[in-house]
């Protein structure tokens, strides 16, 4: 799987983040899985929502995730915005 696709790149950042898919999945207030369904390619158009959730836990932009516009952010600032989203999860999910 290559950068060249949305699972690609949300591959590339998950691992980059030094989390689970299904961690990103609860900070975006996604259900279980969903993640990593996307992921494996399994879900070739996923919801505009659905890449705005993942997109704020990564601290990327919807252009990059869905269409590869852009840069991709820094495994720095991946991290730093996985743990804001720790500290300030989507309503209704889980937190620290």
């Amino acid at each position: 799987m290559t950068e060249n696709t949305i699972a690609g790149r949300l591959r590339a950042m998950r691992i980059a983040s030094g989390v689970s898919s299904y961690r990103i999945g609860q900070l975006g207030g996604l259900t279980r899985g969903h993640v990593g369904i996307i992921e494996t390619g399994h879900a070739e158009n996923p919801r505009v929502d659905t890449i705005r959730r993942i997109c704020v836990v990564l601290g990327c932009t919807t252009d990059y995730l869905a269409f590869g516009d852009g840069r991709a952010p820094s495994k720095t600032a991946i991290r730093a915005a996985v743990k804001a989203a720790e500290w300030c999860p989507a309503p209704g999910t889980v937190g620290p």
